[in-house]
């Protein structure tokens, strides 16, 4: 992992240490999966659940995200995640809705570090 890679997830609050535990210690299994994550189709689904007010299916997709996001050490995103779905299984849609707006922004900024990386 380039140091410029580091330093810009440790600025967005991503607990890297947690997060390479996970992975065994393995810092180049944890990076390959953070770029695999910027591919990954989930917040697609999300974004699309609620334009078409689809809330079971947001739900699911949330979930997955929160999960990826916490295995991930994204801090932000997870917690954002955390906040949707509490609103979602209480039946509160609209606050939903518009608890989705700071998982939109998290997940734009992990996803613009990320490509930063890539190039």
């Amino acid at each position: 992992m380039t140091e410029e890679l580091r330093d810009a997830l440790l600025a967005a609050e991503v607990d890297l240490d947690g997060s390479v535990i996970r992975f065994s210690g393995n810092m180049a299994l944890y990076e390959r999966f953070l770029k695999k994550f910027a591919d990954d189709g989930v917040y697609k689904s999300i974004e699309k659940a609620f334009q078409e007010e689809d809330y079971e299916a947001a739900a699911s997709s949330v979930h997955t995200l929160k999960g990826v996001s916490g295995n991930l050490g994204i801090t932000h995103l997870y917690r954002a995640c955390s906040e949707t779905m509490d609103l979602l299984r209480a039946g509160d849609n609209s606050s939903a809705l518009s608890s989705y707006l700071k998982i939109q922004a998290a997940y734009h900024e992990i996803i613009a570090i990320i490509q930063d990386e890539r190039g």
